[in-house]
């Protein structure tokens, strides 16, 4: 038996790659077999490496340079395909190892099925798969992700109805389970542990699984037999409408969508350059409007369905007139289905919290570097308030589960619909999006607060003031690397807003992170204290203080390109102990060296020492080695510091009364 496998691609070299070579490495292809790639942006960088790539290794390519979307380049795979029997599949799906051998075995055994066969689609963590769609509308889709298990009376599947474990019989009218069955009443959370400790199985527990009848799948991977395939739409554009529509198409024939559970597969989601082919509301109107009119169903479910995701009656008029010339305006701005702006990439279809979790923090941007910590912080807390101009925070916060998040959104970016259907049932979240020009009153007391708004001491400290009384835990600050000493509006920095609440006593600084314009994050309960204290700014006094006065006082003044500013700073907050760490040490003296040697001020250094600093032997050791008075200004500047460390710095007020100033 001859297999083709096919696969559409739009500028995914990348997924292209992988996807055939884990099938020429991992899997069972015979020489007699064929692999075919529909290409529907050829001419593009992608494309012509893609060409290249099919070129070099012996694959079918085929162009589709023409705008046609997702069903047309699926149906060119079946019209290119020779071999009895097609598998087609995204190009950045991987099948689990022996997939084909055992499909082949199948068509072997069942050399005359018309039936239009999937398989679980497994997550990325490889310990859950979705094994079909239960037909069912939710955000612009006719079809749901869904787990099949079985009992003695049959297939059900589960969703969650008011946090309670909803059951239904595994069929494409998602009829509910009939009281006879005796399955028992739990709560949604927890019910996948607490079904399979009474004994309830997963329809696709193991591969050697019995095959059984879905409702619909996924279209990332399906199969049939060559002489089976039933066919698109031929009119249908873009993206949307296809699963749901051919498993229907296949029912009405008489077919059946089957499951088969050895032929499990995992989809890459994650797309960290963005979809690059156009996605919109009015093209999946109108391929579901086509789709129900070819299978004779009732159209008020797609008009009700757009209609409550903010579908305008006119566009409805306008493709039910015509769904076949209707043409979709793509000059004009992108929404999401709640009306949300798509301002930046948004991930393919994400089914689970974690997946966009970690689809956002690989999009490169200001704060994806942060967003670890913040899920880590929100994941001690039990409510959340933030104000912030970027989607990443609230993702970030929402996956790390408190029971309350409420968001004072600025970006209001598209992705935020998927946060909303994919939060924790656990977590009750608001977003209220707007501009932040004035600043939102807390409603009550929150776990840990998120401030990224305004990067300047004025409105900090408004903030601060506001809300400083109603924050329990943390209080977190993005951009106080870029704007900590320097506002964004050229005056007073935040470090200005955030040093009364440390030097008060009440808070201390349990993180500061430098990456990505920096993260400061404000803790009050004694756990987070770190082992040693953090200094986001410099004390204002310590060992740099006294080096910078020493170098000062002898004529070293800080240049431009010079490090010797920054080099004190860091120093200061290092502290004498910090100081004399010997990796420290070795780092302040690589940069005394750097800037002697840069600015040639070592000789008049050893000069000017013996008479300003009475260290006469400074001379003589520059003579020997100029190494040791680099050295000896460092452990000078130390012990002074040391000498001064238990006034805290009074005496640099002139308010010392222990005699320790030199």
């Amino acid at each position: 038996m001859k297999l083709t496998i096919g696969m559409a691609t739009f500028e995914d070299f990348d997924g292209v790659y992988f996807t055939i070579q884990s099938l020429r490495l991992h899997q069972d292809i015979l020489p007699t077999d064929e692999i075919i790639v529909v290409d529907n942006s050829p001419g593009t960088a992608q494309g012509l490496a893609v060409k290249n790539y099919c070129a070099s290794v012996g694959v079918k390519y085929v162009e589709i340079p023409e705008s046609s979307g997702t069903t047309q380049t699926r149906e060119r795979v079946f019209a290119e395909a020779s071999g009895d029997a097609v598998l087609c599949m995204d190009c950045h799906v991987l099948l689990a190892p022996g997939a084909i051998a055992r499909l082949r075995k199948w068509y072997e055994d069942h050399p005359y099925t018309m039936d239009l066969h999937q398989g679980p689609m497994v997550l990325d963590g490889l310990n859950w798969s979705y094994t079909h769609f239960d037909l069912q509308w939710r955000e612009q889709m006719w079809g749901i992700w869904g787990t099949a298990w079985k009992c003695e009376h049959g297939y059900f599947t589960v969703h969650n109805i008011n946090n309670k474990a909803g059951y239904f019989i595994l069929n494409p009218e998602m009829t509910p389970v009939p009281d006879s069955w005796g399955l028992p009443s739990l709560d949604y959370a927890g019910s996948v542990q607490r079904l399979q400790a009474m004994g309830y199985q997963l329809a696709a527990a193991s591969l050697e699984s019995e095959p059984f009848e879905i409702p619909s799948q996924g279209l990332g991977l399906f199969t049939c037999r060559r002489d089976a395939w039933v066919g698109f739409n031929p009119h249908f554009r873009a993206f949307g409408g296809e699963e749901g529509y051919i498993h229907e198409k296949f029912r009405q024939r008489g077919r059946k969508a089957i499951c088969l559970p050895f032929l499990v597969w995992n989809h890459r989601f994650a797309r960290p350059a963005g979809v690059k082919y156009t996605l919109t509301m009015e093209d999946k109107i109108r391929n579901y409007v086509l789709g129900y009119l070819e299978l004779g169903r009732d159209l008020e479910e797609v008009r009700s369905h757009f209609a409550s995701h903010g579908m305008k009656p006119a566009t409805w008029e306008a493709i039910i007139a015509d769904p076949i010339n209707f043409r979709v305006d793509h000059s004009k701005p992108m929404t999401s289905p709640k009306g949300r702006p798509v301002i930046m990439p948004q991930p393919t279809n994400p089914i689970s919290l974690d997946q966009l979790f970690s689809w956002t923090a690989s999009q490169p941007r200001d704060l994806n570097e942060h967003m670890e910590a913040l899920r880590e912080l929100a994941s001690k807390c039990s409510s959340v308030a933030e104000m912030t101009k970027r989607r990443e925070s609230t993702i970030a916060l929402l996956a790390g589960r408190p029971k309350y998040l409420l968001s004072y959104q600025e970006e209001n970016d598209a992705i935020l619909d998927f946060a909303e259907r994919l939060k924790s049932s656990q977590t009750e979240l608001s977003i209220i999006a707007g501009n932040l020009q004035h600043i939102p009153m807390p409603t009550h007391e929150v776990d840990m607060l998120f401030i990224d708004t305004r990067h300047n001491a004025n409105r900090a400290s408004k903030e601060l003031a506001i809300w400083k009384d109603k924050v329990k835990r943390y209080i977190a600050f993005h951009d106080t690397e870029s704007n900590g000493h320097i506002g964004d509006d050229g005056q007073a920095g935040l470090f200005d807003a955030i040093r009364p609440l440390v030097d008060s006593g009440e808070w201390y600084v349990a993180k500061h992170d430098p990456r990505q314009y920096g993260l400061t994050v404000l803790s009050k309960s004694p756990e987070d204290e770190p082992a040693e204290k953090i200094w986001p700014w410099p004390p204002g006094y310590g060992p740099g203080t006294e080096m910078f006065r020493m170098l000062k006082d002898i004529g070293v003044t800080d240049k431009p390109n010079c490090t010797c500013k920054a080099t004190a700073e860091q120093m200061d907050r290092w502290g004498v102990d910090g100081c004399r760490k010997p990796e420290n040490f070795q780092w302040i003296l690589n940069q005394v060296n750097a800037n002697a040697t840069n600015w040639k001020w070592t000789e008049y250094l050893a000069i000017a020492a013996s008479n300003v600093l009475n260290l006469s032997s400074w001379k003589f050791a520059w003579k020997i080695d100029p190494l040791n008075i680099h050295k000896s200004l460092i452990e000078t500047a130390i012990d002074l510091a040391e000498k001064k460390q238990a006034c805290s710095g009074d005496c640099e007020l002139g308010t010392c009364k222990k005699g320790c100033r030199v």
